[in-house]
């Protein structure tokens, strides 16, 4: 989506919406506001993700449109997992997909 809220082509970067059964099953605990803030009226959560989809479907994560991800009740900068991370000139490819 772009920031006006349209689809955008593939190829194009917006923000990635997620929807489904395995996505949330009511909002986030004991966060009503957060779950308005999250999830639209059709059910689609924004991930605050920046993501560009080729044409096989596949999404490429660029970035965060949001400054915070909230995790555990607590704000993160997105830069903050991979300042944690080993590193290791071997390791040229390696990522932070979760933190638990």
């Amino acid at each position: 989506m772009d920031a006006a809220g349209q689809p955008v082509p593939y190829g194009v970067p917006g923000e990635l919406l997620v929807r489904g059964y395995l996505v949330t099953d009511g909002g986030c605990w004991l966060e009503p506001m957060a779950t308005l803030a999250a999830v639209d009226s059709e059910g689609w959560m924004h991930t605050g993700d920046l993501a560009v989809l080729d044409a096989d479907g596949y999404a490429n994560i660029l970035g965060r449109i949001k400054e915070l991800i909230i995790r555990g009740g607590g704000a993160c900068p997105p830069t903050l997992p991979d300042a944690h991370s080993p590193v290791n000139a071997s390791e040229s490819n390696l990522a932070n997909a979760g933190q638990s």
